[in-house]
């Protein structure tokens, strides 16, 4: 991401099925020091909002973290982002991965 403040989009399809579209936030808050994350749903869109996910050395999940349902199956998500670069010209990289339960 040339901007580490931009939104990240994801469209998911399962099974040649469009399930929703995930928004990803990269946020920071008053305090800017312990990480946190925020989930809510609006208009169809999951907003998966992450609080002070500004580490050089990355910050992430290292358990899944549940983020919904389909068809009655458990999706879940691991993401790791770091701050690479300095100043004005820093960047965010971020891994992840989105699955859900046999």
């Amino acid at each position: 991401m040339d901007n580490p403040e931009s939104d990240v989009w994801i469209h998911l399809v399962i099974d040649d099925e469009a399930v929703g579209d995930i928004k990803i936030s990269f946020l920071t808050d008053d305090q800017g020091e312990n990480y946190s994350v925020q989930s809510n749903v609006q208009n169809g869109v999951l907003n998966l909002k992450f609080f002070n996910f500004n580490s050089r050395t990355g910050i992430g999940s290292t358990e899944k973290w549940h983020i919904g349902y389909l068809n009655g199956k458990k999706i879940y998500i691991h993401l790791w982002a770091y701050i690479l670069g300095e100043d004005s010209k820093k960047t965010r990289k971020i891994e992840y991965s989105i699955f859900r339960e046999r």
